[in-house]
């Protein structure tokens, strides 16, 4: 899990190992976060919101091959 949202209070947590990812990617995690305050689950409504991130295809695509990697 890379970040968390709790809607009810608008709470966002971010994983401590986004520390040393590139700015886009963290960046593109947060916006996810974000987009939960505006719209429950994720379906196309949200995945709208999220893609408006220029680098979410990147974004995306980089925490798959961490997420494989480990």
């Amino acid at each position: 899990r890379w970040a968390s949202c709790t809607p009810a209070t608008g709470v966002i947590r971010l994983s401590h190992r986004l520390q040393k990812m590139p700015d886009y990617v963290v960046d593109d995690v947060l916006l996810h976060e974000l987009a939960h305050l505006l719209v429950a689950g994720h379906g196309p409504r949200f995945r709208e919101l999220e893609r408006r991130h220029p680098h979410h295809e990147r974004a995306a695509g980089f925490l798959e091959g961490v997420s494989w990697r480990q």
